[in-house]
Parts: structure tokens; C-alpha cells; sequence
């Protein structure tokens, strides 16, 4: 059954209200990650104030006695152990044709360009850096660009009860405080396109899709401006947990883990 666009607002809605409790942990640990925990930024808002407050304790005997970030500490450690080993797809025959031969050296001649030309290996490792700060990292194949990006944990949302039984039929990308101009020719017509006189007016992108009947939908704020499709069934989000879910879609990260 094909969804309507009012069906696709509600369940927009319904699968936001129920991951929205997650935004609590994520900004917990975005502050204790980049503020040592002495403020509380928004993780949504891009246009926070970049001072991070590290306080310093004084004594009169030592003076003063540096504060360290135990956690941003442990998780750039980690990391940076993670980024000088580059993992590849590797690509390889068993006694095959010369053809098939062939074909597996221009395949990993492809992807070995491929991951160089989209700097994957970097955003490989952003997207780890994600897990071991709030949980899970992503990484979203662009089906009209065809690129890899990496988007943030809070940008994604899905049905926990659907990614528990590992079968996605729908999921959506969000992005708050999107600049409107890059949907230039997506919005012609509409009532947003007299906004693009501004580069500095930003809109609230929903990317919809419906895995089920291979749709994807565009919305601006509240309004429909692309319907298109998809020509795959499976979700183009790949998703890297710092720890499995043992249940739902939450679980823990590194800095869940040193906290206390």
C-alpha cells in the first residue's frame, strides 16, 4: 500500500517522538566530550559558543593543578589507534576464469580509487569517533550523488522495534538548520523559493524513505518538494556501534562507559 503524504508526516512524527529520549544522552556526553562538562550546548544547534570551560583548581603550595578531560582523552587515544589502520574491501577469485579475474581487479581497482577520491577512511573514522562519544556512528550512501557522508547520530531515525528484528522498512534523515540554498532546484515553484535570496536562510530537511514501496520523499519544514524512486529495498544508512545493542536500537559508547 503506497503511503500518502499524511501518513508520512505522522509516522515522521511518531518515529521522532521515539527516539527523541536519546538526545538527552547525546548532549550529555557532546558537552562532557568537547566542554569537559562544565556547560550544556545543544547538540542541534551548530552556532554554539565555541569557549570550553576548563577550569583550573589552585593550590598554595603546587599552584595551579591542571584539569584533564579523562574521556576525550580515552576516546582520542582510541581513535587515533583506529585511523592508521585502513581497512579496504578486498576483492579476490578462487581458481577462476581469466574474466572473472578480470572483472575482481577492476573492481578493486574501483573501490581502492573510490575510497581514496571520497576520503572514506576519514569519515570511517568520524563515524567511530560518533560511536565511542554517543553510541553509533553513520555513514549514508547519497543515492543521487552517489558519495559517502557522514551524518550524525541524532540525523537518523528509525522504528527500534524494526532494527531489533533487523528489517528496516522505512527510516528518514533530518537536518535542522540546513542551508536552503543547497535545495535551489528542488524548491522551484514553491513557497520557499523566494527565500533564496539570502545564503543565510536555513530550513528543516526531512529525506523520507519508504524501503517497502521503494519511494523516498523531500520535505521542507511541512512541504512535499520531491517524490521520487528508489531502485533499492535496503536501508542506505550503515550504522557502527561502539558496543552491539543487546536490545531496541540503544546501547552504550565509550564515554558511557568512563562517565563516573
Amino acid at each position: 500500500m503506497k503511503m500518502t503524504f499524511e501518513d508520512i508526516k505522522g509516522d515522521i512524527g511518531w518515529l521522532q517522538s521515539n527516539l527523541s529520549t536519546r538526545d538527552t544522552k547525546y548532549r550529555r556526553n557532546f558537552n562532557r566530550y568537547c566542554n569537559n562538562g562544565r556547560r550544556s550546548e545543544d547538540v542541534w544547534n551548530p552556532y554554539g559558543q565555541p569557549l570550553s570551560f576548563y577550569f583550573a583548581m589552585t593550590e598554595e603550595d603546587t599552584g595551579i593543578i591542571p584539569v584533564i578531560n579523562i574521556i576525550k582523552s580515552a576516546v582520542d587515544t582510541h581513535i587515533s589507534k583506529l585511523s592508521q589502520t585502513k581497512v579496504r574491501p578486498y576483492f579476490n577469485t578462487v581458481n577462476g576464469s581469466f574474466r572473472a579475474r578480470k572483472v575482481v581487479r577492476n573492481a578493486q581497482m574501483f573501490f581502492d580509487e573510490m575510497y581514496n577520491s571520497q576520503d572514506v577512511y576519514k569519515k570511517g573514522i568520524e563515524a567511530a569517533r560518533d560511536a565511542e562519544v554517543f553510541e553509533v556512528g553513520h555513514l549514508w550512501v547519497n543515492d543521487e550523488t552517489k558519495a559517502v557522508e557522514r551524518i550524525r547520530p541524532w540525523e537518523f531515525f528509525y522504528d527500534r522495534a524494526e532494527f531489533q528484528n533487523n528489517k528496516l522498512t522505512r527510516c528518514f534523515l533530518w537536518f535542522r538548520n540546513y542551508p536552503l540554498h543547497y535545495l535551489e532546484d528542488k524548491i522551484k515553484g514553491t513557497m520557499y523559493a523566494d527565500r533564496l535570496r539570502t545564503l543565510q536562510d536555513t530550513c528543516s530537511y526531512f529525506i523520507y524513505f519508504d524501503l517497502k514501496n521503494k519511494r523516498k520523499y523531500e520535505i521542507v519544514n511541512e512541504t512535499l518538494i520531491k517524490e521520487s524512486k528508489l531502485t533499492f529495498d535496503i536501508c542506505p544508512v550503515a550504522t557502527l556501534f561502539y558496543n552491539p545493542p543487546i536490545k531496541g536500537g540503544y546501547s552504550t559508547s565509550l564515554a558511557d562507559d568512563i562517565y563516573s
